[in-house]
């Protein structure tokens, strides 16, 4: 949307409400919804991600004067719908620009979690005049997802047409099986999803529970909720300590990195029929370890689980002290503690320095990440420790496992006394030092493996290999101790 007069140019575009100004001449006095400032602006953004979303639909004037004359223009502002076709021209105005938000329905369910028979309310970050909604169960689905805007799976509820551009809609949940679930979003020319995880009703209906990183999700999405041009996570600036747990995902509201570090298991899970209870870090820190102990038989963590409060970190040390099973199929596990309040979470140290290293309960605790660097693949070197590992894989000590990195780990002087190395890659990004696939058993029985390298639970739970290794790991991690 362009418009001239007395000399004067100014260029306006938006996206999903938000707006900017762009002029190309200098001294312009600028008045938007009363405000009025000056700025030297020739080819510069006057006006960066003016919020409309809360304005009224209906037209706005917008005024500008410099020394030559005054230019008056009207806005129009359709909150369901984008104020121009074009995307905003400076990047700098936040990294909400890399994300698809343009052909997305961008929404947010309030909770990470809910039960059967729960109401699930999912707020809209925009008015959409009309949306189809349908209930997406993560994991069973037959085909592979491409591209990392997507999340696939089967149906369990909906179609649904949702009309008249409401702030929220609330989905009944159905007495569904346990596991990941994602609302899929669709209006004419836009799609979005929502994620949650669904908690079984009863706690312990499978003796195998699965906790997906949800506050990891959030610490690595960008998305500028509070319109202030930066991105609202500790990883676009390090002195930024709090991120708000209900915005929704940039692209297309899919968790970042979920398909390279999530969906293989899901898959896994699904298609090899297993049956599991899936719990948010938030259910977790919620169950004292004791209960944990009496639930569950074995506790599997597949992602880049992170961020641990408190109270998550003591109830899975309880657990495994006794005697409970667990399993990291990734990398940089119970790295750093974060404090949680209502629908944020501060990050406060890494457990290391306050006194409680990782490697302690995991086995092996992060060293180093990829730069960029290739992957590499394991190298055998305990195969005959754990021959129950690698029972049926074809692999002997020395052989080569797979391709790995991204973020690796490696035991320390904290490390249980009892942890065994299966296997290593062998200066890892050139820092001269092993990843370690690691395994320990405790004196109270319980029995503990780490990848130790991202990630047994990504693309590579497809390969036939990785298949027969969580195959053979979940037998060993959910027998039943002998009487």
């Amino acid at each position: 949307m362009h418009a001239e007069q007395s000399g004067l140019r100014l260029g306006l575009q938006a996206l999903s409400g938000r707006v900017s100004l762009v002029a190309s001449t200098p001294g312009l006095r600028w008045r938007i919804a009363g405000a009025t400032s000056w700025r030297q602006a020739a080819g510069r953004v006057l006006v960066r991600g003016w919020d409309t979303t809360r304005l009224a639909d209906g037209p706005y004037r917008l005024e500008l004067r410099d020394e030559t004359g005054a230019m008056t223009q009207t806005l129009s502002i359709r909150n369901h719908t984008p104020l121009v076709d074009s995307p905003l021209a400076n990047a700098s105005a936040g990294l909400d620009t890399r994300s698809t938000d343009a052909r997305a329905v961008v929404a947010v369910f309030a909770h990470r979690s809910y039960e059967p028979g729960q109401v699930a309310v999912l707020h809209l970050e925009h008015h959409y005049p009309v949306v189809l909604l349908d209930i997406l169960h993560v994991g069973p689905e037959q085909k592979p997802t491409i591209g990392n805007e997507t999340i696939d799976g089967v149906t369990v509820a909906g179609p649904f047409l949702v009309t008249g551009g409401p702030d929220e809609i609330r989905v009944r949940v159905g007495d569904w099986e346990s596991g990941v679930y994602a609302a899929r979003l669709s209006a004419p020319g836009r799609v979005g999803f929502a994620p949650f995880v669904l908690r079984p009703a009863v706690l312990g209906r499978n003796r195998v529970a699965v906790v997906q990183p949800t506050n990891t999700w959030q610490a690595y999405n960008y998305r500028d909720a509070n319109g202030d041009g930066r991105p609202d996570t500790w990883y676009f600036d390090s002195s930024f300590y709090t991120v708000d747990m209900s915005r929704p995902f940039l692209d297309r509201g899919v968790p970042p990195h979920f398909r390279a570090y999530d969906l293989g298991f899901l898959r896994w899970l699904a298609h090899s029929g297993r049956h599991v209870d899936m719990l948010s870090q938030e259910d977790l820190e919620q169950i004292p370890g004791d209960r944990l102990a009496r639930l569950y038989r074995l506790i599997v963590f597949p992602g880049h689980h992170e961020y641990v409060t408190t109270a998550e970190y003591n109830a899975v040390q309880r657990f495994r002290d006794l005697g409970g099973n667990l399993a990291f199929l990734s990398a940089n596990n119970f790295f750093s503690r974060v404090d949680r309040d209502g629908d944020r979470i501060t990050r406060i140290g890494r457990w290391r320095d306050l006194g409680r290293p990782e490697s302690a309960l995991v086995g092996v605790q992060y060293f180093a990440w990829s730069h960029g660097k290739p992957a590499q693949p394991f190298v055998l070197t305990g195969a005959a420790a754990a021959s129950w590992l690698f029972a049926g894989t074809g692999l002997a000590p020395g052989a080569h496992l797979g391709w790995f990195g991204i973020e690796v780990d490696e035991r320390t002087p904290a490390s249980p006394a009892s942890v065994r190395v299966l296997a290593t890659i062998p200066n890892a990004f050139g820092d001269r030092l092993p990843a370690e696939m690691s395994y320990y058993e405790t004196s109270a029985g319980a029995k503990v493996f780490a990848a130790g390298a991202f990630t047994l639970a990504g693309p590579a739970a497809r390969n036939p290999t990785i298949e027969r290794m969580l195959d053979n790991l979940w037998r060993r991690l959910t027998a039943e101790p002998a009487l």
